[in-house]
């Protein structure tokens, strides 16, 4: 198991950063966007809210996640993201019907207009309190991103 204390850590659902997050602070809500920068990012960000609104996010988020970036499979078809959460034990017709629900098409839009308000150009990142945007390429390292998203946390609490 990796060290969540490592700073290469600090922002894995796993890692320290993500677990004060949740663990003490009772006015911040930790939400997970799907950024959709391309077409194919798009796809993505349509399986990720599939996931989400069948109730599977938490059985399929880490396999997805191994198959795309261990794995390199690239999902650029709807038939392979259906074939793939089949063989991971979720009903395929189901997920594809939220796939092309009105509910994930509204999700994916509301992604993007997150996207363009925050001015995001890359991930992992934080937007705080629909203001403010840090990530661990602006900050300098994820251990900096979350001590300022800290810092902003603070300053949205004094208005």
């Amino acid at each position: 198991m990796a060290d969540p204390l490592a700073p290469e850590n600090l922002l894995k659902s796993s890692g320290r950063g993500i677990f004060l997050i949740r663990s003490f602070m009772d006015d911040v809500a930790l939400r997970r966007v799907h950024v959709a920068f391309t077409p194919m990012h798009e796809l993505h960000a349509k399986m990720f809210y599939a996931a989400e609104q069948t109730g599977s996010l938490d059985k399929l988020h880490r396999v997805l996640f191994n198959a795309m970036h261990q794995q390199n499979m690239r999902f650029l078809k709807e038939g392979e993201i259906l074939d793939f959460v089949k063989t991971n034990g979720v009903d395929s017709a189901k997920f594809g019907e939220a796939m092309r629900s009105f509910g994930v098409a509204t999700k994916v839009q509301q992604a993007k207009q997150m996207v363009d308000s925050y001015k995001v150009d890359g991930v992992p990142g934080l937007g705080i309190h629909g203001r403010w945007f840090t990530s661990p390429s602006l900050a300098g390292g994820p251990a900096r991103a979350l001590a300022i998203a800290d810092q902003l946390i603070e300053r949205a609490r004094k208005g």
